[in-house]
């Protein structure tokens, strides 16, 4: 019950950031434009946490020297390059404000509604954020 659980973690992490950046948006009331971005499954080595162990140093070590193994997994698990991966912050980056919604979820370069979020639970969940980090600079 109490154990530490990866995938959810991962879960709750994205989640987290896209509450943030709805709350932010709230808050500031367009002082500040904030958007939340999703990269997708990327082949980095934050892959070591969501799979097992097992799995990742079968990937990344020596057992497959010319990396077949490797590509058959990424290709099954649909992960993308890292330059894919940097493909939607760079559109939310980049793209003119009038084509983005601000606050937003994006996963494709498309914004994506998460439907629990509530604007006023992400406002407080900033607040508190800012709070907490305020502790550690003080």
């Amino acid at each position: 019950p109490n154990s530490y659980q990866r995938w959810r973690a991962y879960c709750n992490s994205k989640y987290a950031n896209a509450a943030f950046a709805t709350g932010l948006n709230a808050m500031e009331q367009g002082e500040v434009t904030s958007y939340a971005v999703h990269p997708g499954i990327v082949n980095t080595f934050l892959f070591r946490h969501l799979v097992p162990s097992w799995l990742f140093n079968l990937l990344k070590n020596n057992v497959d020297p010319n990396g077949l193994l490797q590509k058959v997994v990424t290709k099954m698990l649909g992960q993308k390059t890292p330059e894919e991966g940097a493909e939607n912050t760079i559109y939310t980056s980049t793209e003119s404000y009038d084509k983005l919604i601000p606050g937003g979820y994006y996963i494709e370069k498309k914004a994506r509604s998460l439907n629990q979020l509530n604007a006023n639970n992400a406002v407080k969940f900033v607040k508190r954020s800012i709070a907490e980090i305020e502790t550690f600079i003080q």
